[in-house]
C-alpha cells in the first residue's frame, strides 16, 4: 500500500510513444516506458498470462509479455477520481490503472547515455 501522502497524483504527463510521468503529492515522480505500462496491463486476462508458469515451448504471440516495437497510447482516459484507462495500438485497452497500482508498480530504471 503507498503512503497516505502520495496519492492522488499532483500530476499526470503523457507522452503517447515514450512514456507516462505522474508526479505524486509528495513530490516524488515516476516514469513508466510504454512498453512497460502495457506488460504490466492489470486486467484479469493479462494478469492470469503473467501469473501462468512459463512454458519452454511455448510460441510467443498475442500474450500480455509480447510488445511490438511500435507500440504506443491511442487514448488515456479518466476513470473516476482514482484511475487511468490506456487504448494501446495493438488493440489492447481493457486494463484500468488505479493510482494505487501505479505508485505500487516499479518502473524500470532510466535509460542513461
Amino acid at each position: 500500500m503507498p503512503p497516505a501522502d502520495k496519492l492522488p497524483p499532483a500530476r499526470v504527463q503523457l507522452d503517447r510513444y515514450a512514456a507516462l510521468t505522474m508526479t505524486w503529492a509528495d513530490g516524488t515522480s515516476d516514469v513508466y516506458p510504454v512498453p512497460f505500462l502495457r506488460t504490466q496491463c492489470p486486467c484479469a486476462t493479462c494478469r492470469e498470462f503473467r501469473e501462468q508458469p512459463q512454458d519452454p515451448f511455448r510460441v510467443l504471440g498475442e500474450g500480455a509479455d509480447v510488445v511490438t516495437g511500435d507500440l504506443h497510447v491511442e487514448a488515456m482516459t479518466p476513470v473516476g477520481h482514482y484511475a487511468l484507462q490506456f487504448a494501446f495500438s495493438d488493440g489492447h485497452g481493457t486494463g484500468i490503472y488505479s493510482y494505487e497500482y501505479l505508485s505500487e508498480l516499479s518502473p524500470p530504471p532510466p535509460h542513461s547515455g
